[in-house]
């Protein structure tokens, strides 16, 4: 079988939806959320009842760090997350920046994108 990030796992319970369950049957769409537990915050949590704001989340594996992990188990500060794809440039970068960093996003429309990824 598939796990639930490939199309397996539990289905919404709510008719007509197939979006996979994450809490009493439903999907965050249909309130299967839990919502964080710290006073007045109307986040989802992401672990331990919290959201990331509130220390939700995987933390990050350095010893000494308490933020939480974006990726690889590190957070931005110890390696975590995707870099800039421009040669020796280590700003974070993100898909929908097409994996450069926010600077070469905005050049990207003003210069050749393989001259600055060589």
């Amino acid at each position: 079988g598939l796990c639930c990030r490939h199309g397996g796992g539990k289905k919404c319970s709510r008719e007509g939806c197939s979006t996979s369950a994450k809490h009493r049957g439903l999907c965050w769409k249909h309130g299967g959320s839990v919502p964080c537990k710290e006073d007045g915050c109307d986040k989802k949590a992401k672990a331990r009842g919290l959201c990331w704001a509130h220390g939700g989340g995987t933390k990050c594996r350095d010893a000494e760090c308490s933020k939480v992990a974006v990726s690889n188990g590190f957070c931005w500060a110890h390696g975590g997350g995707k870099r800039c794809k421009v040669k020796n440039y280590i700003k974070p970068a993100y898909a929908r920046t097409l994996n450069l960093c926010e600077k070469h996003f905005v050049h990207l429309r003003h210069a050749n994108y393989y001259e600055l990824c060589v």
